[in-house]
């Protein structure tokens, strides 16, 4: 259950922004329709580099919850950036592609968790099913939450509080598993 949360908050977070970035960036930032959608791919293509990122880093010692955990707390250091409307748009760009690159440590993290985390090993496949559950659940609820946010308040300001709110809760699952962890060795 504590994989199935660390990656649906990822994974609502994580489409929340993409899924509307471009929407934001033609709106709110006067980019046109074909650059906003380039712009965008560049940022989901970043998340690649979280990913590749994710194996060496547990090769080298990096636990897998505080690879979890790091993954979201730099995503909602990169929400509330994004969103503010204080800094130009080069930098909020920048925070996108961190937003992406550093949430990308967190699905490797969660797919090398899994065997670490079950009661016994016949129990992987369908913990592996319950954690993907997990992910499709957060990326279902994640736009739309988000849309209905802007509209409700008006501001896309408000999106960074949903995000971090939902990134804390990943921080809070990711720490609750690494003390799972700890508790089976």
């Amino acid at each position: 259950l504590l994989l199935a949360a660390c990656f649906g908050t990822y994974a609502f977070a994580y489409l929340a922004l993409t899924g509307f970035l471009p929407t934001y960036m033609v709106e709110q930032r006067g980019v046109d329709a074909a650059a906003a959608g380039l712009l965008t791919a560049l940022v989901v293509a970043a998340n690649v580099v979280g990913n590749l990122a994710s194996s060496p880093l547990q090769a080298r010692g990096a636990s897998r919850w505080a690879l979890i955990a790091t993954a979201a707390f730099s995503m909602s250091l990169c929400a509330l950036a994004i969103f503010d409307e204080s800094l130009g748009d080069f930098w909020r760009y920048i925070a996108c592609l961190i937003f992406s690159a550093a949430g990308g440590l967190a699905p490797g993290a969660l797919f090398a968790s899994v065997p670490h985390n079950v009661p016994r090993p016949t129990l992987i496949a369908t913990t592996s099913g319950l954690m993907m559950q997990g992910s499709n659940t957060g990326s279902t609820l994640g736009p739309p939450a988000l849309a209905l946010l802007v509209t409700w308040s008006g501001g896309w300001q408000s999106g960074a509080w949903l995000l971090c709110g939902m990134l804390i809760l990943c921080i809070c699952a990711a720490i609750l598993l690494g003390r799972n962890e700890k508790r089976r060795l």
